[in-house]
């Protein structure tokens, strides 16, 4: 990295809320506005922009993680299971794109994963709070759960979480927009739930490269249907027609879920 480029990311993290985002997101961001004309402050307040439409834009403001593990470390250490699910579903509220789902999420994945005998191992890419979903669901004893994303305080909070639902997962500080092929491992299903319009946002064509990095014979992708601010406005059409054109150009098949305020699509690959 130059000088200059060490000192935007410098300046970008020293802000509270951005401190625990993966410096390699932050670079890769700054390097795109380093060398422009303005003022160093002007690109810090740009950088921390684009990084909140990825990183934060589902997150609330202060996440309550340390009250969050707390209680269901206490019900985990109850054998407490409606506890737990409880304490977990709290836990999701604090998380506007898991919030929205939790009124439907059986359903969801009832819906789109009908059977996960032949699922062994999930790759969840942009993950959130979704893991905790795995609380509330019937899956196989012996999937393996891996979870990335680019916050470092959610990925301890879900790596300090996953023994206590009694799940073989662990979560990694991954940034899929700089180096999409860094998620190229085998596995039985991966989820990209929301995630796509973010990295869209951050960089033009991002979720392609993504989706054609992915090594699976599952892939559920999900897109809101309306705005945070409630706006629907095509929403769910725009999403869906880019979508389903990248699915025809690479000669797939996906079947289409409509949900409350989600849509959903699984492409099934040939093994």
């Amino acid at each position: 990295m130059t000088d200059e480029v060490e000192r935007l990311v410098d300046a970008v993290i020293a802000g509270r809320k951005y401190r625990s985002v993966s410096r390699d997101l932050v670079a890769h961001v700054v390097q795109t506005l380093a060398g422009r004309p303005g003022r160093p402050e002007e690109k810090v307040k740009l950088a921390r922009s684009k990084i909140h439409q990825v990183a934060f834009a589902y997150l609330e403001p202060a996440p309550s993680y340390d009250r969050w593990l707390r209680r269901i470390r206490s019900a985990a250490s109850a054998g407490d299971r409606a506890a737990l699910i409880e304490a977990c579903r709290d836990a999701m509220r604090g998380h506007a794109s898991t919030r929205e789902r939790l009124p439907f999420l059986r359903e969801f994945y009832a819906t789109t994963i009908p059977d996960w005998s032949g699922i062994r191992t999930v790759v969840d890419i942009g993950c959130g709070l979704n893991p905790l979903s795995l609380a509330l669901l019937d899956v196989p004893p012996h999937l393996e759960y891996v979870a990335y994303d680019v916050l470092g305080d959610l990925i301890d909070f879900l790596n300090a979480v996953f023994p206590l639902l009694g799940v073989n997962g662990h979560a990694e500080l991954r940034d899929v927009v700089l180096a999409p092929e860094r998620v190229r491992r085998p596995a039985d299903l991966v989820l990209l739930l929301k995630t796509l319009p973010c990295l869209d946002q951050l960089e033009p064509g991002a979720g392609d490269r993504l989706l054609d990095a992915i090594e699976a014979q599952r892939l559920l992708v999900s897109f809101p249907l309306h705005a945070l601010g409630g706006g629907r406005k095509g929403f769910g059409r725009t999403y869906e027609m880019r979508f389903l054109e990248y699915v025809e150009r690479r000669g797939l098949a996906a079947r289409r879920f409509i949900f409350p305020n989600e849509l959903a699509f699984l492409v099934v690959r040939d093994s």
